[in-house]
């Protein structure tokens, strides 16, 4: 893919066709989400996680970048029109710590910038650190 050679990456990046509900390409060192949790129900992410926790295998991490969910009253408004929307929802660090936990792995680190993204860094339960 012309990006990854853009980049000078195409001897450590791939880019693999398929579906979040089928098996991943195992053995990278991350598989990281950005943007996609958002859109799923509780149950659909916890799929989708389990496969990259799958792939992933006990050495590797689970990156997941997603706009959190608002706090307070904004919290139901938000809920709701993404679930009109796309059928997803917006998610506090302790509902993605739930759906992590559900999928069988457990949340490293989470970190918010400013602008409400949140960074969570997973590993499968197995880890072997």
């Amino acid at each position: 893919m012309q990006a990854l050679a853009g980049a000078g990456v195409e001897d450590r990046a791939e880019v693999v066709p398929g579906s979040f509900f089928d098996p991943l390409p195992p053995g990278g060192d991350v598989y990281m989400l950005s943007g996609v949790l958002i859109g799923w129900s509780d149950d659909d992410a916890t799929a989708i996680l389990r496969r990259c926790a799958e792939a992933a295998g006990p050495a590797g991490r689970v990156v997941i970048a997603e706009q959190r969910a608002p706090d307070g009253a904004a919290a139901a408004d938000e809920d709701l029109r993404i679930l009109l929307l796309v059928g997803g929802r917006a998610r506090t660090v302790h509902q993605f710590e739930s759906v992590i936990h559900a999928a069988g792995m457990r949340m490293l680190s989470a970190s918010r910038n400013p602008d409400g993204v949140c960074l969570l860094e997973c590993a499968p339960h197995d880890d072997p650190q």
